[in-house]
């Protein structure tokens, strides 16, 4: 098989409309070399860590001007059309009519939240088939909350575990609800930072079916601006008022009753960070370094190299960290 970099271009973009979108045109000829010669998909190129390392950078998935805006832990992709893919395969399972969109896998198929209050619509997409089923949810809720893949409606009360019931055709159904303070409580990617009259605490969903409420005194006195939680891992980025960013790293022990807290200054309200399922951590901070850290352990290791830049939107599925870049979407892997 030929490798892709001596595919000529036109041909190798029909290679992509027929097996990528499905398109049925005719060939262009293998002689016609209009057009660049794009570069081979997978990446390989080692580096030196105080030892020798070696970093796998690997495309998996891109559509011409229709690029990826965010991957989901279960292994969804939405393109900025609202088209989602699932990247095992490559295949389109559905549409999304706009960001505010949640999706999850299920058994035989994924759950779908759309929306924010009155709007809020769910579905079930089949796994085998691809046909979405409308799902009816009777209890209100200003919007829906994912953590790791679990779904949640936040309601005047607190946040309930949405789950799906089989009787002959799939219902959804309510799961745990824990009381939160929701109207003080912003929400974050897998976290919510609740400010209790001054109180600031953390809202973390672990487990197949627990919820913490984590008191952070370090956070009195500051504005949550960013946040993401994973595995026993919490990750805050505050403001004070002095306007000087403040940068919170919690570790948690297995059952969410002990924390350890770093507390540093950063200069940006943003974070780029992958938090795998087994508790290792990647972050980039500055163009040509890819930090990677295990929280429990406070095991960290530098990773110097050229190909890493700060935008590489991070994030994971399963245990692979995956990143957004120019719109498509890449694996990194170190060996």
């Amino acid at each position: 098989m030929r490798d892709f970099s001596v595919i000529p271009a036109r041909l190798l973009e029909w290679y992509r409309a027929v097996f990528q979108q499905g398109e049925r045109t005719i060939p262009p000829s293998p002689f016609d070399v209009g057009g660049t010669i794009p570069q081979a998909s997978i990446i390989k190129h080692v580096v030196t860590s105080g030892g020798t390392g070696l970093l796998v950078f690997e495309k998996i998935f891109g559509e011409v001007n229709n690029p990826a805006i965010k991957i989901f832990p279960c292994g969804i992709v939405m393109l900025q059309s609202g088209k989602l893919i699932r990247l095992a395969d490559k295949r389109s399972i559905g549409t999304a009519k706009g960001s505010e969109c949640e999706i999850v896998k299920t058994e035989g198929g994924w759950l779908k939240t759309e929306g924010m209050e009155k709007s809020l619509s769910y579905s079930y997409i089949h796994e085998n088939s691809f046909k979405e089923e409308n799902l009816s949810f009777s209890l209100f809720g200003h919007r829906v909350f994912r953590a790791d893949n679990r779904l949640f409606l936040v309601t005047d009360d607190g946040i309930t575990e949405l789950s799906l019931t089989l009787f002959g055709k799939q219902f959804l159904s309510s799961g745990k609800t824990w009381n939160v303070m929701t109207k003080a409580t912003v929400w974050f990617d897998g976290v919510g930072v609740q400010d209790a009259m001054g109180a600031m605490y953390a809202v973390l969903p672990f487990g197949d079916s627990a919820c913490a409420h984590v008191r952070i005194r370090e956070l009195d006195g500051l504005r949550v601006v960013n946040g993401k939680a994973g595995n026993r891992f919490v990750s805050l980025i505050a403001v004070d008022k002095n306007g000087v960013y403040h940068k919170l790293e919690i570790s948690l022990d297995a059952e969410y009753r002990n924390i350890s807290i770093w507390k540093g200054i950063t200069d940006s309200p943003e974070q780029n960070l992958a938090i795998l399922p087994k508790g290792v951590c990647a972050t980039i901070i500055t163009d040509g370094t890819l930090d990677v850290f295990v929280s429990s352990s406070g095991a960290h290791k530098k990773i110097s190299d050229a190909f890493v830049t700060t935008d590489m939107a991070l994030a994971s599925v399963g245990d692979t960290v995956m990143y957004l870049h120019n719109g498509d979407v890449w694996s990194l892997k170190m060996k």
